[in-house]
């Protein structure tokens, strides 16, 4: 796991800036999970910077606090940010980023399913994700996200679950240690 360089990606090249932190992922998508976002933020005029939020993970239990902290000189070296956008635990952070520094150099800010505090549920449900991850659990693990994070219209279950058994520890760290923040 990277613990002092950044994973981006970046589209566009307007004179806005646009900065997206990334939900748990247990692989890095190269910012496609934002998508949708990406064709419309550039035709705005935004150069749009997807991070992996999970790059500055470290190699042990962390507070959010402190996980927050190391992304503040991230975020602060690129200047003015026009929309700052958290989804999920990126959420989590950029809250947390907005009672430093930081602040007076963002203009907007998107959330999106960005509880600043778990309630019992979700506290229940992240945790379970993350020992199914701790326990090697990885295809339990990621059943029960795809199951929790679906829109309760979706008539049926995603495609089967492909796991690389290479990378498969890693996916494990990633899923286990972001959830725990």
């Amino acid at each position: 796991m990277q613990t002092s360089n950044a994973v981006s990606s970046q589209w566009g090249d307007g004179n806005q800036l646009a900065v997206v932190m990334s939900p748990v992922m247990p692989v890095w998508d190269e910012g496609q999970f934002f998508n949708p976002m990406i064709a419309p933020l550039v035709k705005a005029g935004y150069r749009v910077v997807i991070f992996d939020t999970l790059s500055l993970l470290a190699d042990e239990n962390e507070s959010l606090e402190d996980f927050s902290k190391r992304w503040q000189p991230v975020l602060s070296g690129l200047g003015q940010i026009d929309l700052l956008v958290g989804s999920a635990l990126g959420g989590a952070v950029v809250q947390a980023l907005l009672g430093s520094s930081l602040a007076p150099h963002v203009s907007n800010v998107l959330l999106l399913s960005s509880p600043a505090l778990a309630d019992g549920i979700l506290d229940g449900r992240l945790g379970r994700m993350a020992d199914l991850a701790l326990l090697g659990e990885l295809e339990q693990a990621l059943q029960l996200l795809d199951q929790l994070v679906q829109p309760a219209t979706r008539i049926r279950p995603s495609a089967p679950i492909d796991i690389d058994q290479a990378s498969a520890a890693l996916q494990a760290r990633r899923l286990h240690l972001g959830f725990r923040l």
